[in-house]
């Protein structure tokens, strides 16, 4: 019988493990149709909804998350 461990939520984007949500996500260039499931601190997800953080598909499948500024 497998023994299954819960997800290690970390961050996707600084590697946190605080207040770490599930998010799925869309507008991924060059793939905006698709959806993708990514973990945000609180930090990344306001930034993502502000759109201050952009995520990108780079040629090996890896997502990359990119800030346009900082954010606090």
């Amino acid at each position: 019988m497998t023994n299954y461990h819960s997800l290690d939520k970390q961050c996707s984007v600084c590697g946190t493990r605080k207040t770490v949500e599930i998010e799925t996500v869309t507008n991924v260039i060059p793939q905006p149709e698709e959806m993708f499931p990514v973990f945000l601190c609180a930090k990344h997800k306001r930034a993502l909804q502000e759109k201050l953080l952009d995520i990108t598909l780079n040629k090996t499948g890896k997502l990359c998350f990119t800030l346009k500024k900082n954010v606090t």
